[in-house]
């Protein structure tokens, strides 16, 4: 599901206890539209994960978690019904 974007731009978490994560074009391209957030719970540290640079794209998110076993990555990934756009930037 696309997440509520407000007027400002952004969108909102429920509680303080979450951080959001947009796709990397938003800090540059402020005109993208972006149907893709991930939510990282605060008690993670900022060493403790990190995004993934995905240019291009509005509808892709990513980031890796850092742990004692290993790392792994997420991602949260908008598919258009009429497009399958994002699945080729991957």
């Amino acid at each position: 599901q696309e997440p509520h974007i407000d007027f400002i731009g952004n969108t909102r978490t429920i509680g303080t206890n979450w951080i959001v994560v947009y796709p990397t074009d938003r800090k540059t391209r402020r005109t993208l539209k972006y149907r893709s957030v991930i939510f990282i719970k605060k008690s993670l540290t900022s060493g403790q994960w990190e995004e993934l640079e995905i240019e291009g794209t509005g509808d892709i998110t990513a980031i890796t978690i850092k742990t004692e076993q290993g790392q792994f990555s997420i991602f949260s990934i908008y598919v258009d019904g009429a497009s399958d756009d994002s699945l080729q930037i991957l």
